[in-house]
């Protein structure tokens, strides 16, 4: 434990205090024969030995056994961190666009219920911590886990006189607490609560703690490596796979599984097995023990495969500067990736309107799946398949020590079907096919002072009422017994799904595809960029940078205003990066929409839409 303590002496301040008072508090608790410190050592010879303090009548114990007898207590141990802290404050003006359609809301004060309103500004601030660590027993093992603490948190959304509303108002401050009503008095308590699912706060559905990612490594020979867990994943410039690692990214990929790979000669092939959603458990709150599937009849399955050329090793890697910054050719990387899902029967599609009485529903999880007793469960056609392919290609060209020239390229395919998609088997045929393609493609010039890029996309859509992110979707209605409604002919009569959508995580922009769409699809768009260096001084860098974004319909017709350009959208920034892994980033943008997003019930016209986001991190 010395040689512990010794080491956290040199991590950063945060880090060494949490880590202290952890061991601080292990010593509290840990026995004697347990302590780090070497046993006396005897008296000399000759000296009479001390004697052993006995209690009287003591009777003598056996000696302590453990479980883990024979497990190597002194393993060559590694152990890597890493810490990304966010603190992100932002400011949307006329993030609904006025009359036009958007995915923001419109603030409160706006809405008939409490009278209306001009009011246009949305103002709030996030916090963010990410914990990413690997524990090596030993060289050829890997411990990987990924946790992040008040992920995307709005400050102030937890206060304690919510908790103590929602706990019967402990100090009396409600009139008529006990029903659950009275005066809102939350300017009572001047603090906040725990952001916990097991409290009472506003947050009860978001825990103050997740784990993002957990899983286990294992290179089984110099070529051949194995992992299995819940493992993030990505894959190309990100459109369709996208680990979100970004300090700005709110999402991520993360798959259950288990994986495969080989790395020789420059190229990876990699295999996985993704438990994607396994159905009916036997889990329950407050179960003890493990929970059990209920059978594989409903589980979804997905499997994939990847060939990826690209220097994974210190000699490709080498091998590489060489061709690019001694003989001056064009490196190029390329990847090839396909998953294939597909899902036989379905047991999470319950109707809570159709239950028998004596079937409620015992739990919910954060994601909607439902729990109801063993009996209970009700399996029902799918006949799901689904197949994504997606090609990646990268180019990079250094034509002096000072340039260097970047091509990316990413094409992507949904290409499935979906046998039956409501649940009443009397409703007929209600299965859909799905084909959907997109692609983006990212050009970069860069020198130490200047950057120029380009970037383009497109992503195919349905010709129905929703864009299918944040407003609606055109896939099925959650109501069987509306199905048929003509209120419901985007469902009905949409036999073929044409969409595709990109990866919320795959940043272009501040307004459009971030919140007023939600993310790239039934899009072409075009954006050329620039940024430049203002100072440089070795370790401090300040930055600023300019995009300009255009963007149009694929499909007019899938759009709200049935319209042609969605808009334009000019954002700047301004950064500065500092020692320690510190940064500070101020950007701003302002959206033109244009006829694509006026409403399509009342044909009204978007207004302009304006934001301003703050981004400080920490990284380390």
């Amino acid at each position: 434990m010395r040689e512990m303590k010794a080491q956290i002496a040199t991590w950063p301040a945060p880090v060494a205090l949490a880590w202290g008072l952890l061991l601080g508090g292990l010593a509290l608790v840990t026995p004697a024969w347990a302590a780090d410190e070497p046993p006396a050592e005897p008296a000399p010879a000759g000296e009479p030995q001390p004697a052993e303090a006995t209690a009287p009548d003591a009777t003598p114990t056996a000696p302590i056994s453990h479980r883990d007898e024979g497990v190597p207590t002194a393993a060559p141990l590694v152990f890597e961190q890493h810490l990304q802290f966010r603190f992100r404050p932002e400011l949307l003006l006329g993030g609904d666009l006025g009359g036009g359609a958007s995915g923001v809301p419109e603030p409160l004060a706006n809405t008939p219920r409490n009278g209306g309103g001009d009011a246009n500004l949305l103002a709030y601030a996030s916090i963010r911590l990410r914990y990413d660590a690997v524990l090596r027993p030993g060289p050829p093992w890997g411990i990987h886990l990924g946790l992040t603490a008040l992920d995307n948190l709005v400050l102030g959304s937890s206060p304690a006189s919510a908790e103590q509303r929602q706990n019967r108002d402990i100090f009396g401050l409600y009139p008529d607490a006990g029903s659950g009503r009275g005066a809102d008095l939350r300017t009572a308590e001047e603090r906040q609560a725990y952001a916990s699912s097991r409290r009472g706060s506003l947050q009860r559905f978001r825990d103050a703690l997740r784990v993002r990612y957990l899983y286990g490594s294992w290179r089984i020979l110099e070529f051949l490596d194995f992992a299995g867990g819940r493992m993030p994943d990505s894959f190309g410039l990100g459109i369709m796979r996208n680990a979100g690692d970004c300090t700005d990214c709110d999402y991520g990929t993360y798959v259950d599984g288990m994986r495969l790979g080989a790395s020789l000669k420059g190229f990876r092939l990699e295999g996985s097995w993704e438990f994607t959603a396994v159905g009916a458990t036997t889990d329950l709150p407050g179960l003890p023990g493990q929970p059990t599937n209920l059978g594989r009849a409903d589980d979804v399955q997905t499997f994939t495969l990847r060939l990826v050329s690209a220097p994974y090793d210190a000699a490709a890697r080498e091998a590489r500067r060489r061709r690019l910054d001694i003989d001056r050719r064009v490196a190029i990387d390329w990847g090839l990736f396909s998953s294939f899902t597909s899902q036989s029967l379905s047991s999470s599609e319950i109707d809570p309107g159709a239950l028998d009485p004596d079937c409620p529903i015992l739990a919910e999880t954060a994601s909607g799946q439902v729990a109801v007793s063993h009996d209970c469960w009700r399996l029902i056609p799918r006949d799901a398949f689904f197949w994504r392919p997606s090609v990646w290609v990268k180019s990079l060209w250094h034509p002096d020590d000072a340039t260097e020239l970047r091509l990316e390229l990413e094409v992507g395919a949904m290409i499935g079907s979906v046998g039956n998609l409501q649940r009443s088997p009397e409703l007929g045929d209600t299965g859909k096919d799905f084909r959907g393609f997109g692609g983006a493609m990212e050009l970069e010039w860069a020198t130490p002072r200047y950057r120029l890029g380009l970037d383009l996309g497109f992503a195919t859509g349905d010709n129905q009422r929703y864009l299918g992110v944040i407003d609606g979707q055109n896939i099925v209605v959650a109501d069987d017994l509306a199905y048929p409604n003509s209120a419901n002919t985007n469902v009905s009569e949409n036999n073929i799904v044409s969409s595709y959508w990109f990866h919320r995580d795959y940043r272009l922009d501040l307004i459009l595809f971030r919140q007023v769409i939600g993310g790239v699809t039934n899009a072409v768009y075009v954006k050329p960029w620039v940024s430049w260096t203002l100072l440089d001084s070795g370790d401090t860098r300040l930055t600023t940078r300019l995009d300009v974004l255009y963007a149009a319909a694929a499909r007019p017709s899938g759009t709200p205003g049935r319209g042609r350009h969605y808009g334009v959208e000019i954002d700047g920034s301004l950064g500065i990066e500092m020692p320690a892994g510190f940064g500070l980033d101020l950007s701003a943008g302002l959206l033109l929409p244009m006829s694509a997003l006026d409403d399509r019930d009342t044909g009204a016209s978007p207004s302009t839409a304006f934001a301003l986001r703050g981004l400080l991190t920490w990284r380390y």
